[in-house]
């Protein structure tokens, strides 16, 4: 089932980023997850098209969020940021990695950059075959 519809932002610089950091999956940071494809649409039309990431020092094991991947949780790990003028109910952060448990991990965080505003086909439990639409 995964996770529905989501709207991310997307980093201008998510090429370089996937490659850079050996990502599996689109580089990007929730706004939301778990909508339906008119709740995405409606939420996507409410925000402005772009915001500007500051990526946060030093990879995190983020001990409480979990993914899942055929019927087992995955401990993930990536870097928290700070959305400017963009207030979200979680923490906004940006996963490197879906299976690092209990890995320190120590490297610089992307660049700051602008991500534009996006809707994501997030219903695969596989974040490899997650889309933007």
């Amino acid at each position: 089932m995964g996770y529905k519809y989501s709207v991310w932002l997307v980093p201008n610089s998510h090429s370089y980023i996937k490659q850079h950091y050996k990502m599996e999956h689109m580089p990007h940071v929730t706004i939301k997850t778990l909508l339906n494809i008119n709740e995405a649409f409606d939420l996507a039309r409410k925000l402005k098209s772009h915001y500007y990431i500051n990526f946060i020092p030093n990879i995190h094991d983020f001990d409480k969020i979990k993914y899942k991947k055929n019927k087992k949780e995955l401990d993930a790990s990536g870097f928290f940021c700070n959305i400017k003028n963009l207030d979200l109910n979680h923490t906004p952060h940006m996963t490197a990695h879906y299976h690092m448990h209990g890995m320190s991990l120590f490297m610089p965080p992307p660049t700051s950059c602008m991500g534009k505003v996006y809707i994501a086909n997030t219903m695969s439990n596989i974040p490899a075959k997650w889309y933007i639409l």
